[in-house]
This record gives structure tokens, sequence and C-alpha cells, in this order.
């Protein structure tokens, strides 16, 4: 068996050590890696991007899968102090913030392949419209009835956050069963 040979993705250690010190300041407490093994969910939309050169990356991890998780209104408050971080940094710096994940879907459950449309599409309705509080309660109680992959739109809460609560423009939507989750592309504009 071949040694893994990882192709290294350029980091941004002054932001990302900008980043952490504006969380510890702001009452959050994240975690730390200086050898972080990247997985699909940011290898793979970085590779169908096509950047040429590959930009520098501060991956940011959301716990989605086992509890405790953080609350959807914690993530928008994360994605608010990220906004805070990026626009605090005293360097000259264009930043974007990518949020991967599927919406509803299982993996590993007896419901595997099974894909709720409508909680789909009323997620990105309200994604759509903006309103936090509205959010909040449709992910507080409907993620968890979407399947155990659909906590990965916590994700999609902290870029919603860190966006400033804006809605946002719905390029895609597709229940794709081939590969077992409610897809979706979009983008926050602002």
């Amino acid at each position: 068996m071949k040694d893994f040979a990882p192709n290294p993705v350029p980091g941004d250690p002054g932001l990302g050590r900008h980043i952490l010190e504006t969380a510890l300041a702001g009452d959050f407490e994240p975690s730390l890696s200086y050898r972080l093994r990247l997985d699909h969910g940011i290898c793979l939309p970085l590779s169908r991007m096509g950047l040429t050169p590959m930009p520098r990356i501060v991956p940011i991890l959301i716990n989605e899968l086992e509890p405790p998780m953080l609350s959807y209104r914690r993530c928008f408050a994360w994605g608010r102090l990220l906004r805070t971080a990026v626009a605090s940094y005293p360097e000259p710096v264009r930043v974007a913030i990518l949020a991967t994940g599927g919406l509803s879907h299982s993996i590993g459950e007896p419901t595997m392949g099974a894909i709720d449309a409508d909680f789909d599409r009323r997620c990105l309705a309200a994604l759509a419209e903006g309103e936090e509080n509205r959010l909040v309660d449709l992910l507080e109680h409907g993620a968890a009835t979407a399947g155990n992959g659909a906590h990965e739109i916590r994700n999609w809460a902290v870029a919603h956050g860190a966006a400033g609560g804006r809605g946002f423009e719905l390029l895609d939507y597709l229940p794709a069963p081939e590969v077992y989750v409610g897809c979706a592309y979009a983008a926050w504009r602002i």
C-alpha cells in the first residue's frame, strides 16, 4: 500500500490567528489545528472551482456530526463574528466564505436515500427571505427530521450570519437520490 501523499493547500495563518483572537474576545472558544487534514467537504468544492492559483484558505469546521452541536442561533452569531473578524483584519485581503454541506439527507440510517424536498424548499425560501428568527425556528425543529446529514445546514447558517443576514440568491436546487442528498447552490451577495 502506498503512503498517502497529501496535496497541501495554502493557508493564511495571519488571518486564521486574527479570527481566533476575535473569537476568543467575543466569547467563542474554537479549537485550532496546525495540521488539519481536509475532507471532501472542503477539497471537492475547491477543486471544482478551478481556481488557479489556489487561494490561501482558513478552513473552519463546524460540528455537525455528534451532539452537542451548536444551536442554529449560535451558528448565526458565529457567522457575524467571522464578518467582524474579517472587517477588522489590518491587512488588505479579499475574503470569500464558502459554506458546504447538503440539505436533507441520511447517511448510514434506514432512511438513507430519502430526501425531504419540501423541507429543502422551505429552508431555501427562509434563507432567501433572510429572517433569522424564522430560520432558527425552521432549522431547530425541522433539520432533525430531515435526516442525520441535514445538520450540515449549520455551515449555511454560519455563512448567512457572515453575510449580515441578507437573503441569498438561489442558483439551483436538485433533489439527487443518486447521491442521497438534497443539493442546492446559492450565493450571498454583499
